[in-house]
């Protein structure tokens, strides 16, 4: 292999509150699930069996859900069919978010821990979800309880994109 040879990674968590680790992309078709005989064992009970797998034609990356239960998200956005991969795209699998990035191949075969900015991944999923519109203002009416008038209202944030439903998930 020359110095020059790159390849596919993702970088995320394999559990929730697990280190950020990287995970090469080496075979395709590349299979994302629960199943243990898959290319990346996801063990969150909202993954499904097998619920993505990605493919390459004529040099670019694909991904399809398999008919998952809680979907598979391309920068934010639930996807219904195949959809091209680019580099830096966040692939989320139902609640667990991966950043595909394209490096330099290194010769060990194993996942290496990874030390991420955070910030960036909370940047597009933001972006993500003020793009899709799913973001919901909720006012709350502020009561002077002396009379039970109203005096005022809070405008609150909520959000039906998988992931960000909190407010403190969104800010």
């Amino acid at each position: 292999m020359d110095g020059n040879s790159r390849i596919w990674a993702l970088h995320g968590r394999l559990v929730a509150d697990g280190v950020q680790c990287r995970v090469d992309i080496e075979t395709l078709p590349f299979q994302i699930g629960r199943r243990a005989d898959l290319s990346l064992t996801l063990r969150s009970g909202a993954i499904s069996s097998l619920h993505a797998e990605i493919t390459e034609r004529d040099g670019q990356l694909w991904i399809r859900d398999h008919s998952s239960k809680n979907g598979t998200f391309v920068n934010g956005v639930r996807i219904k069919h195949e959809v091209t991969l680019a580099e830096n795209d966040l692939v989320q699998i139902a609640d667990m978010p991966f950043r595909l990035t394209r490096e330099r191949m290194t010769t060990h075969n194993s996942t290496l821990a990874a030390d991420h900015d955070q910030g960036a991944l909370a940047l597009v999923q933001l972006n993500a979800l003020l793009h899709t519109r799913e973001i919901t203002p909720v006012y709350q009416p502020i009561v002077d309880l002396s009379n039970g008038s109203i005096v005022a209202f809070e405008a609150l944030a909520r959000s039906r994109l998988l992931g960000l439903e909190t407010p403190a998930a969104i800010f």
